[in-house]
């Protein structure tokens, strides 16, 4: 029963600014009024790697495997590589 208490509260504090998005044009990669290329934007796509980890040690106490981990460290890296190298370009071209 407190399972399903708890789905219920995060389906009801999650859906509604979700749902509420497009009304707000809050989404950077349609249209929503953003000065920077979508290929900028990109890697803050994948925070929500992190932030379903963290939700998934609160809320039900899982830590997740070594995997994730790894994975996360290899998304990390390569965006860490990507805004390095763009930095560079931008300064060779100034």
């Amino acid at each position: 029963r407190d399972d399903l208490v708890g789905l219920v509260s995060l389906v009801c504090h999650c859906g509604p600014p979700s749902g509420s998005k497009p009304y707000f044009k809050v989404d950077p990669f349609n249209g929503g009024g953003s000065l920077a290329p979508a290929s900028d934007l990109a890697p803050f796509a994948y925070s929500g790697l992190v932030w379903s980890m963290a939700v998934t040690w609160l809320v039900w106490g899982t830590i997740p495997e070594i995997w994730t981990f790894l994975g996360a460290g290899v998304i990390f890296s390569s965006s860490f590589f990507y805004f390095v190298s763009s930095k560079k370009k931008r300064e060779q071209k100034v």
